[in-house]
């Protein structure tokens, strides 16, 4: 199973956005049942609050690196995907 990182932002308003990222998945999923996506939303629900923002961006550059591919979901990119962006092109995401 192929496995997609996917941007979407975030800090701007976490309640919002995470419901809407989930709407999206939902739907990713139906069209792509055979990719295992992972998002920030879901994976360090809260983190920036409660680690630090430096912290956050580290697990995520992680679970970047470790991805099969990595799909932008949102424009214009946040700080935090343009530093995602940056490490996937480093590793051919």
């Amino acid at each position: 199973m192929k496995k997609v990182y996917f941007w979407y932002p975030y800090r701007d308003n976490p309640r919002e956005r995470t419901a809407e990222i989930h709407i999206i998945i939902a739907k990713l999923h139906e069209k792509y049942p055979d990719v295992n996506f992972l998002y920030p939303h879901f994976a360090f629900p809260g983190w920036e609050n409660e680690f630090g923002r430096d912290y956050t961006l580290k697990c995520t550059a992680d679970e970047v690196k470790r991805s099969d591919e990595a799909w932008i979901g949102y424009h214009p990119l946040t700080s935090g995907m343009e530093n995602d962006v940056s490490i996937a092109k480093q590793y051919n995401c």
